[in-house]
């Protein structure tokens, strides 16, 4: 509705698309002004311009009156591929559109009203997850892979100088939500901090993502303040660079996310939410959401029943040779024996090595598993001698090290 009434034969009203709407090919222009007190008289003039211009003089007995509900209306009929209308952003988002209303040529009024395109949400293919400890209370490490389908500005704030908020570049957040119930009336599930008092955990990024120059990418989580499906845990992604709509194959590890507590009473396995978003933040305060909740569900299982596997650390002979400081290509074998479970393709080895010693997170860490099989001895009768056992079988399998 205009703030001022206008006359009719006299008022022509213009409307600016934001430069990133467009025009569909073809098709003929259809422009109205929809009233709710009488219809529309033909003969009016209308025109949409190559330039994303549409014009149109108000209805010839009435006018425009601002006390009257009415709306301009510009479409197309007919366009190719049946795409009518105009197309919107590729990217969701805010823009505003700007508006003139003119009497005899002479500009009375002018608005820049916005409108906001819809996010969607990612389909089951575009994201994955898998936890490397599914056991209740423990702290495991979570391997997010997901494309990106929006735009995702850079995550992290830039200083141009401008003191308007409106002209403040946004930056961007991806962020991951961990239910804290399950479902509704259902178990507690992921502690309120994820287990993380700090609020603060390492992450790692394998593939996709680019941090800020000379800078890596953060985690950083925001605790809930209870436990409802309605109130989740956030961990948000800051410090990476623009992430383009359609990148894809964008891996980060999570780590010491503590998964949900015991809780007999429900059984297991228990599933439990965890969902993937990326929004915009626009220097005004406000948000602007790129990417919907897409969730799935985590399992969970129960406590470990099961005996637990015998280790032995086989240190270098470097570290037992007196002078064992500050060496470096060592090589560490590690012995276990005693786990009731068959190892398969993406399964994870986690060794968790003391604090003082200086990891390269270079990429030039390497690692080979060895799979000893052993053979049972042959049973045999008198008189033939019992036959040696034939030797173990060793297979060795390369393995990706990632150094968190």
């Amino acid at each position: 509705m205009p703030k001022k009434d206008f006359p009719a034969n006299y008022t022509r009203a213009e409307i600016w698309l934001p430069i990133d709407y467009d025009l569909p090919n073809g098709g003929s222009r259809v422009c109205s002004v929809g009233h709710n007190y009488h219809d529309d008289l033909t003969g009016q003039y209308c025109d949409i311009l190559s330039n994303k211009t549409c014009t149109l003089n108000a209805n010839q007995l009435y006018g425009l009156n601002k006390m009257k509900c009415q709306m301009i209306t510009f479409t197309t009929s007919g366009s190719s591929g049946g795409n009518n209308g105009f197309f919107s952003p590729a990217n969701p988002g805010s823009t505003a559109f700007q508006v003139f209303f003119y009497v005899n040529n002479s500009l009375i009024e002018y608005s820049n009203p916005s409108a906001s395109t819809k996010p969607t949400a990612l389909s089951n293919s575009d994201f994955s997850f898998k936890n490397t400890w599914e056991e209740s209370v423990q702290k495991g490490i979570i391997r997010m892979k997901f494309n990106i389908t929006r735009t995702v500005p850079q995550g992290y704030q830039i200083d141009n100088g401008e003191t308007d908020v409106l002209k403040k570049p946004p930056y961007g957040t991806i962020s991951f939500l961990f239910a804290t119930q399950c479902w509704f009336n259902g178990p507690v599930g992921y502690p309120l901090d994820l287990g993380n008092p700090s609020l603060t955990i390492p992450c790692k990024v394998v593939s996709g993502l680019i941090a800020k120059s000379n800078s890596s990418i953060q985690c950083t989580i925001v605790a809930s303040t209870q436990a409802t499906t309605f109130t989740p845990a956030e961990l948000k992604l800051s410090n990476f660079e623009t992430v383009s709509n359609g990148t894809s194959g964008i891996e980060i590890h999570l780590m010491n996310i503590k998964n949900p507590a015991t809780d007999y009473g429900w059984g297991y396995p228990r599933n439990c939410p965890l969902a993937i978003n990326a929004y915009q933040n626009n220097a005004d305060g406000s948000t602007t959401s790129l990417i919907l909740n897409s969730s799935q569900n985590m399992n969970i299982q129960g406590p470990w029943t099961g005996s637990n596997p015998t280790w032995t650390l086989v240190p270098p002979p470097e570290l037992t040779a007196g002078n064992a400081n500050n060496l470096v290509g060592s090589l560490l074998t590690v012995k276990f024996s005693g786990i009731n479970t068959t190892w398969t393709a993406n399964d994870a080895f986690i060794l968790n090595i003391p604090t003082m010693f200086e990891i390269p997170d270079d990429g030039s860490m390497s690692a080979a598993l060895e799979e000893t099989i052993l053979q049972p001895v042959p049973v045999v009768t008198p008189p033939n001698p019992p036959q040696p056992a034939p030797p173990p079988i060793i297979n060795t399998y390369q393995a990706l090290v990632y150094v968190y």
